[in-house]
């Protein structure tokens, strides 16, 4: 009776609503919680073509938003958040809204108008009583007992680099670059229709793979894929990279073939046919992630400018404790790899001579928890132990229509497309 009783008070209506709501995924919860009930994929229904309108055959995965949110979206973008939270109420956490507060962690560069529309369906939709913002790199920290650290969030759009100090993110040394887990999507199934190879139930001996039949591939395809055989090499030299066959177009050099030990590998492509993927593109079409020259950036050289910005004093706080979060980061060799990568940054180019008394103190931080659902831990930590975060309650909100800044301002809701939007 007694630990019944006890499990009981985990779900009392104290217990607050933990979201992190990403371009792809949402995850949700309930505090004090050690991972997410429920990770949501963000999909678009896909029409029957058997002639009954209205039938939906399935449902296809699809980013809620990109790098930019033009207003001619802002619509959509209400309308698709507005039935993707009613959904989770109801069909995940089985909760009323009214009754619950709740939680929300997100990046700190996450664009401000899905802040205001988030806001404005969780107050006048749902009827929330109240949400606390909280930045998802401090969220994260938290879970390995720290409040100040780098923390590098490689997500599906882009990897975020905040500097934390002090449980406050430097939101002015903050950088981001438009590499992450769709860029190396992208770049495996640009390898893939150049390298790849098809067996069919009626050929036993591969064939190239039909460009249009790769084209047509949903998002879940690449996504599953390189969740199944992608991982990090480590850093590869001049000595690592062969000639190019004869034949190999000069749109093709740039992906010249590397020598590798990694195996080949032979999914099931359909209900007859199977994909053959060479080893070395299983290795190389996450260098997308650290290519860089004096022209293009990479992970590292990011990671360098944003310490450059940073003031010299807390350089070492900082590199002491990396944290690796998102779904990317938990691709095979994605640690060992970035931090090879941060050492060479930080003695080799001349540009960052400044910093290179700081490689013997670079240290990745070791997380018990899953990267993709770190900040989510960390938010359940806020939420049960009422600590940081931006409170906004319902009758302040419609009062003031104001959210908080992550700079420690408070920034009202702008006129126009955006309440228009949530009209």
């Amino acid at each position: 009776m007694a630990s019944f009783v006890s499990r009981r008070s985990l779900y009392a209506t104290e217990d607050r609503i933990v979201f992190d709501i990403g371009s792809l995924y949402l995850k949700c919860g309930f505090s004090g919680e050690s991972s997410p009930r429920h990770i949501v994929p963000n999909s678009l229904p896909v029409p029957a073509t058997d002639g009954f309108q209205g039938c939906i055959a399935a449902r296809k995965l699809h980013p809620v938003w990109g790098l930019n949110v033009p207003p001619a979206t802002y619509e959509y973008v209400r309308q698709y958040l507005s039935y993707l939270l009613r959904t989770t109420y109801s069909s995940s956490l089985l909760t009323d809204p009214k009754q619950r507060k709740v939680v929300i962690c997100e990046s700190p560069l996450l664009p401000a108008v899905i802040r205001h529309i988030t806001a404005q369906i969780m107050f006048k939709e749902l009827d929330v009583p109240l949400i606390t913002f909280i930045p998802s790199s401090v969220a994260a920290l938290l879970t390995v007992g720290k409040t100040t650290g780098l923390v590098v969030d490689c997500g599906h759009i882009e990897t975020t680099v905040v500097p934390v100090y002090d449980g406050k993110p430097l939101i002015h040394n903050t950088q981001a670059l438009p590499l992450a887990g769709a860029a190396v999507n992208c770049r495996l199934k640009l390898l893939l229709k150049n390298h790849g190879s098809l067996l069919t139930k009626n050929n036993p001996e591969p064939v190239p793979i039909p460009a249009d039949i790769m084209d047509a591939q949903p998002l879940e395809f690449f996504e599953d894929l390189k969740a199944r055989v992608c991982h990090v090499a480590e850093r590869p030299n001049a000595l690592d990279r062969v000639e190019a066959t004869m034949g190999v177009t000069q749109l093709n050099q740039q992906y010249a073939m590397y020598s590798s030990n990694a195996e080949s590998a032979t999914v099931s492509f359909n209900a007859t046919d199977r994909l053959r993927i060479p080893g070395w593109i299983r290795e190389r079409a996450t260098e997308v992630l650290f290519e860089g020259d004096e022209d293009a950036r990479s992970l590292g050289t990011i990671i360098a400018d944003v310490l450059l910005k940073c003031p010299t004093d807390i350089r070492p706080s900082l590199v002491s404790s990396v944290l690796l979060i998102g779904g990317t980061s938990m691709l095979p060799g994605f640690a060992s790899r970035l931090h090879n990568e941060i050492l060479h940054t930080l003695e080799d180019p001349p540009q960052y001579q400044k910093l290179r008394r700081l490689s013997p103190k670079v240290k990745l931080c070791q997380s018990v928890f899953k990267g993709n659902c770190a900040a989510w831990v960390g938010a359940s930590l806020v939420g049960v132990l009422k600590i940081g975060g931006q409170n906004v309650t319902k009758e302040e909100y419609l009062t003031n229509g104001q959210l908080p800044d992550w700079a420690g301002l408070r920034i009202p809701v702008e006129e126009g497309p955006v309440q228009s939007a949530a009209a």
